[in-house]
């Protein structure tokens, strides 16, 4: 909640401040529910969470209800960003919003994977992109070793923005990646120009 605290209990009644401090402590197969507001503070690789390794293990971050939840830091790279072995992760129904973020070099949501790491069954779900200066969603391996598998799903988002290469949402920005499963792209609206135009594939391959 925008009036919580990471002090608290993490309860409706007493919630955590952030995001990092509720997927820190949610337990396997369950869900951190944000209160709506407009949250400032950036999601920026937080440490200590605990994947699952099965689809009934899945992690989801929502809003409470109907409630409109919006990130909109006032200032830096990114928004929301993860670090190494993600699994059966679901961001459902989010609001991320760039406008402040800094020109030319700002992601809003963002992989960034060092080393031998997994990237398996994350879902990106209804969620509402607008005014980034860079990349709405982009994937960055650092290495080789990272791979992409087992039904990887963005779907039923709006994005304001388009990139080069008419990769309309997502930016695979390295080529030292491998996708071994499905990589689903469905239900993507722009609600701004696109230049170029062009309709992106659903993946595409490291050499």
């Amino acid at each position: 909640s925008t009036t919580g605290s990471d002090t608290n209990s993490g309860t409706i009644i007493s919630p955590y401040a952030t995001v990092d401090k509720g997927l820190q402590n949610v337990g396997l197969g369950e869900t951190v529910y944000m209160r709506g507001g407009t949250y400032g503070a950036k999601v920026s690789n937080p440490t200590g969470i605990t994947y699952g390794t099965q689809e009934s293990e899945r992690i989801t971050v929502r809003p409470y209800e109907a409630e409109p939840v919006t990130f909109q830091p006032g200032s830096g790279t990114h928004i929301f960003q993860l670090k190494g072995d993600i699994a059966y992760l679901t961001l459902s129904g989010l609001g991320f919003n760039g406008t402040n973020l800094n020109a030319g070099a700002g992601q809003m949501v963002k992989i960034w994977t060092q080393g031998s790491v997994d990237i398996t069954n994350f879902i990106l779900d209804g969620c509402t992109l607008l005014n980034a200066p860079d990349h709405a969603f982009q994937i960055d391996p650092q290495s080789d070793s990272c791979t992409w598998k087992n039904n990887i799903v963005i779907a039923q988002l709006l994005t304001s923005v388009c990139f080069v290469r008419g990769d309309v949402l997502v930016a695979f920005h390295s080529s030292y990646w491998r996708v071994l499963g499905h990589v689903t792209r469905r239900g993507i609206r722009e609600s701004g120009a696109c230049s170029p135009a062009g309709s992106p594939a659903a993946s595409r391959r490291s050499p």
